[in-house]
C-alpha cells in the first residue's frame, strides 16, 4: 500500500514539473502562435514582439487576450496592461468603419486572406519595448512586423499591427493620433501587399511613407498641421534620399498632400501608382501617364515648390497647380499648430545659398537696399539647379528664372531655388551683397542609385538620433508633449536581408 501511494505521488509530481508551473522567463517557453485563439483553459495566448531597446533588439513573446472582435480585425490586450473597454471598442470600431474602407479605397487591399487564410487582422495593444523613460521626447507609437508575412522563427504568421499602449508618453487608445498611427501602418501592410509580395518589389521607402503619412488624411484626420509644422523647421531636405529623420517625413507628406490635391488619377493616384511594376519614380511617372497628366515627376515637383510657397491662400491665374487647395504654409495658427512660416531670419537677404540635395527646395526672402525697388540676380548652380521668382509688390511670378539675368521686385521678393535629380550639389548664389560661389559637387549619380545605395539605421540609431534631434526637441518644448516614431525603413532594410537569403512568403 506504501509502494502503490509513493508511486501515485511520484507520477504526480512528475507531471507538475512537465507542466511547467511556477515562474521563469516567458520567453524561454516554447509557445505556439499558430492559431492564437482563446481556449477553453486559459485566457491567454502568445505572439512573437521586438524589444527595441538592446543592439540588435530581439523578440520576445507577450502574454495578450482577446478583447474585441470586429468585421475586420481582432484586438488583442497584453496581459497585465489596462485599458478601458469603451477605447477597446472605439479601436475596433474605427478600424471596421473608418479606417479599414477608406485605406484600401486609397491604396489598395491588404493580405487578405493572407498567411493564416484568416481575412480579419489582428491589432495587438501592448507596451511597446522601445526605451521611453520621462526624459525621452519621443516613443515607437506603433508597428507592422513584415516578418509575420514568413514561415519563419518569432513569426506569428498573422496580419499584425502593434499598436503602443504605454500612458507614459501621453498615448491615448481610440484618440486622433491613435487612430492615425493604425491608419499609417495598415498602409504599410497594403504596400507590403502590392509591391513585396504581389510583385516582388521593394518599393523606395520614402514614396512607402510619402502614402502612410496621408493614410490618416483619408480617414478624416487631416490635414496634417503635426506634418507641416515639421517640415517647416527645415524645407530643404530632401525629397527622396530617406534617412529616418523627422524632416523626412515632414516633406514626404507635403509631397503626398500636394498630389492628393490635384492628381486624382482615374479614381485616386496613389492606388494607381501601386498597380504599376515599378519603384519610386518610375512608378508614379508610369501613374501619371496611365491617368493621362502630360507632366512627369521632376516637372510636378517643380509644381510643388511653387505650391509650398502659395500655400492655399496665393493662387495664380491659370495655374492651379501652384497652389495647395487642403493646407497653408504662410506663419498662421491651424489645429493648435503655430507655423513658422518659411522665411525666418536665416534665409533673408542671403547671397551664397544652401546646399540643395536630389529633389529638394528652399525659400530666401529679399528686401531692398533701398525701398522699394530691388534686384535680384540668381546664379545657376549646376544643370539641375532652378528657381523661380516672386515679385510681391507686383504679385507676379517667373517660373524660370535665367541665371545671371537680373530680376526686379518692389517691396519683397521671394526666391525658390529647386534641385531636380542627380546626387547632392551645391546651391546656387544671389547677387545681393558679396558673392561666394560654392564649390560644386558632381551630379551624375543616378538617383536610384543614391537611395539604395543608403547605410540602413539600426532601431537603435533612429531612436537616439529622434531623442537628440533639435526639431524633436523644439517640438517637445513648444507642444508640451512626445514625438511619434515610426519604425518601418527598420523594418524594410530587415525584410530586405530576409528575401536576399531566399525566404518567400508562402502564400
Amino acid at each position: 500500500m506504501r509502494v502503490r501511494s509513493f508511486i501515485l505521488c511520484f507520477v504526480v509530481l512528475i507531471l507538475f514539473c512537465g507542466c511547467g508551473g511556477g515562474g521563469g522567463s516567458s520567453s524561454s517557453v516554447p509557445v505556439s502562435t499558430t492559431d492564437p485563439e482563446t481556449s477553453p483553459e486559459t485566457e491567454y495566448v502568445s505572439f512573437w514582439a521586438i524589444d527595441f531597446r538592446p543592439e540588435p533588439p530581439i523578440y520576445y513573446l507577450v502574454s495578450a487576450s482577446k478583447v474585441a472582435e470586429g468585421a475586420h480585425c481582432y484586438v488583442y490586450l497584453q496581459k497585465d496592461q489596462s485599458v478601458t473597454q469603451s477605447a477597446i471598442d472605439a479601436v475596433k470600431d474605427e478600424f471596421d468603419s473608418n479606417i479599414y474602407p477608406n485605406v484600401r479605397t486609397a491604396f489598395g487591399n491588404e493580405p487578405n486572406p493572407g498567411v493564416d487564410d484568416d481575412p480579419k487582422a489582428y491589432i495587438l495593444l501592448l507596451n511597446v519595448l522601445d526605451g521611453y523613460s520621462s526624459s525621452s521626447r519621443s516613443y515607437i507609437a506603433g508597428y507592422f512586423d513584415t516578418a509575420n508575412e514568413y514561415v519563419t522563427t518569432h513569426s506569428n504568421k498573422k496580419e499584425m499591427f502593434y499598436m503602443n499602449i504605454n500612458p507614459a508618453p501621453g498615448i491615448v487608445a481610440g484618440d486622433a493620433e491613435f487612430n492615425d498611427t493604425l491608419a499609417h501602418e495598415f498602409q504599410h501592410m497594403i504596400h507590403w501587399e502590392q509591391k513585396n509580395h504581389l510583385k516582388s518589389l521593394v518599393d523606395d521607402t520614402w514614396l512607402d511613407e510619402a502614402m502612410s503619412t496621408l493614410a490618416g488624411t483619408y480617414c478624416g484626420y487631416g490635414p496634417s498641421w503635426y506634418s507641416v509644422w515639421i517640415y517647416e523647421q527645415d524645407p530643404s531636405n530632401s525629397l527622396t534620399l530617406w534617412a529616418s529623420t523627422a524632416e523626412d517625413y515632414g516633406v514626404v507628406y507635403m509631397w503626398a498632400q500636394y498630389f492628393k490635391d490635384h492628381y486624382t488619377g482615374n479614381g485616386n493616384i496613389f492606388k494607381m501608382m501601386m498597380d504599376q511594376s515599378s519603384t519610386g519614380i518610375t512608378s508614379v511617372n508610369a501613374a501619371l501617364t496611365a491617368a493621362g497628366y502630360g507632366k512627369n515627376f521632376t516637372e510636378t515637383f517643380r509644381d510643388l515648390s511653387i505650391a509650398v510657397y502659395s500655400g492655399d491662400t496665393k493662387t495664380w491665374p491659370g495655374h492651379a497647380e501652384w497652389s495647395y487647395t487642403s493646407i497653408d504654409t504662410w506663419p498662421g495658427d491651424h489645429d493648435n499648430y503655430t507655423l513658422p512660416g518659411l522665411f525666418p531670419v536665416s534665409r533673408q537677404n542671403i547671397s551664397d545659398l544652401a546646399t540643395l540635395q536630389a529633389y529638394s527646395m528652399n525659400f530666401y526672402q529679399y528686401t531692398p537696399a533701398t525701398p522699394p525697388y530691388g534686384t535680384v540676380t540668381w546664379t545657376q548652380a549646376n544643370a539641375y539647379n532652378d528657381a523661380s521668382f516672386v515679385d510681391s509688390g507686383a504679385s507676379d511670378i517667373t517660373f524660370d528664372l535665367i541665371s545671371g539675368a537680373p530680376n526686379n521686385y518692389t517691396a519683397y521678393g521671394y526666391l525658390i531655388e529647386q534641385q531636380t535629380g542627380g546626387s547632392s550639389a551645391s546651391g546656387g548664389t544671389v547677387t545681393y551683397s558679396s558673392v561666394v560661389q560654392n564649390p560644386l559637387m558632381p551630379a551624375d549619380v543616378e538617383l536610384s542609385a543614391i537611395v539604395e545605395g543608403r547605410i540602413p539605421k539600426s532601431s537603435r540609431q533612429i531612436l537616439s538620433e529622434a531623442n537628440e534631434s533639435p526639431i524633436v526637441n523644439r517640438f517637445v518644448a513648444q507642444k508640451g508633449k512626445k514625438y511619434r516614431i515610426h519604425m518601418d525603413s527598420f523594418f524594410r532594410d530587415r525584410e530586405r536581408a530576409l528575401r536576399n537569403s531566399g525566404a518567400r512568403p508562402s502564400f
